[in-house]
């Protein structure tokens, strides 16, 4: 099979795909102007980019075989069809580099990683940003000082952060950091130091994407990831979703509920 992927375990694994086609085919400043307000979701763009992407998943089977099988396969089935060579690649996260560590030891077969590719001519490369989980300060905290000192000790040296990282299999810990190749322990992969420095290279140019679960509110997030598999099972059509996208997010922003966006 093309691709290794599924939804066992995490329905919400279906917006990691939604994400990567509307940055990859729309573009991520098409993106950009619809989570700021500047462009509909039901712009002719982002049908392109979920029509694609059904058509991927749901008509050919690039995903695991099938629309069934990406159904039934969770994280250890899809790294064990990757890792067996009955798969080709897989589409996913840092997160992945966990999987790919355990999966490939001792085993005859390799890996690597490559950049989401583009969908679409014009449309740039680059890498979504999102965040998984935070390091913050407690509010009712009796030493914020001294905890955003502990903060400020960590983020100022790219070694010392690469080397935490390491502990983590370098997948639930990236601090956007400009990193170089020594910055990591000697014992690092290095494709995974690889990962680091490009990107940090890529982004600091302006060419990264955005993530439903970092970007947008509550309600349109979990309907990106729910009701596409409607759109995927023939129940709801392209432009309906997407209508229905556009009118959460008017919900949304008439609350006061959008995420902060940084300028590009």
């Amino acid at each position: 099979m093309p691709i290794a992927y599924g939804n066992v375990g995490w329905q919400p694994t279906n917006e990691h795909l939604v994400g990567m086609w509307l940055n990859a085919t729309a573009g991520q400043q098409a993106v950009y102007e619809a989570i700021t307000g500047k462009r509909s979701w039901e712009d002719p763009v982002f049908v392109n980019a979920i029509n694609l992407l059904t058509d991927y998943i749901a008509k050919r089977g690039y995903f695991g075989g099938s629309l069934e099988d990406y159904y039934s396969l969770d994280w250890d089935t899809f790294f064990s069809l990757l890792q067996t060579g009955k798969a080709g690649m897989m589409t996913i996260g840092t997160w992945g580099f966990r999987g790919a560590a355990d999966s490939f030891v001792d085993n005859p077969n390799d890996w690597d990683w490559f950049m989401m590719p583009s969908m679409q001519e014009g449309v740039p490369q680059g890498f979504d940003l999102a965040i998984g989980s935070t390091i913050s300060i407690n509010a009712k905290s009796a030493h914020p000082a001294e905890a955003a000192q502990v903060l400020d000790w960590l983020y100022a040296d790219p070694k010392r952060a690469a080397s935490v990282a390491s502990i983590f299999s370098f997948g639930e810990f990236v601090l956007p950091l400009q990193y170089s190749a020594q910055d990591f322990p000697a014992n690092t992969d290095p494709r995974i130091s690889r990962f680091f420095t490009e990107f940090g290279k890529v982004t600091s140019t302006g060419n990264y994407g955005y993530t439903s679960w970092t970007f947008w509110p509550a309600e349109a997030e979990t309907q990106l990831w729910k009701d596409i598999e409607l759109v995927w099972s023939g129940e709801m059509t392209t432009e309906e979703y997407l209508a229905k996208q556009q009118a959460l997010w008017e919900k949304a922003r008439s609350a006061g509920g959008i995420p902060p966006v940084p300028e590009r």
